[in-house]
């Protein structure tokens, strides 16, 4: 799982419709890969309040995400947080006969 690949964190954010700026903005908050947003704050998924989320977005991007903005975050948040979850569950279950994944290759061009 790429949960630390810079790159495919950007990828999938832009095709989610989370802008290039609020991305740099993201970067230079210290959040720019998967895991970084999983655990950017004590928000989990279907908790009765997103407001840690939205709080921790609003002191890294000035200003806190409305409308369609603020549902590509959620969308976002929600993916990071289960392949947060998917990866710990894949990391106890598996075992010496585990079989071997190959990760997709990264795109031209593109770093983690």
């Amino acid at each position: 799982m790429a949960l630390d690949s810079k790159a495919a964190f950007k990828e999938r954010a832009l095709k989610i419709g989370i802008s290039e700026a609020d991305l740099n903005a993201l970067a230079l908050g210290g959040t720019s890969n998967f895991s970084q947003l999983a655990f950017c704050c004590a928000y989990q998924p279907g908790a009765q309040s997103d407001d840690a989320l939205f709080d921790r977005l609003e002191s890294i991007l000035g200003t806190k995400p409305s409308g369609a903005d603020a549902s590509c975050y959620r969308r976002m948040f929600f993916e990071c947080h289960a392949m947060a979850l998917k990866d710990l569950q894949s990391r106890l279950e598996r075992s010496d006969a585990s079989e071997v994944k190959d990760l997709a290759p990264c795109r031209e061009g593109a770093t983690t």
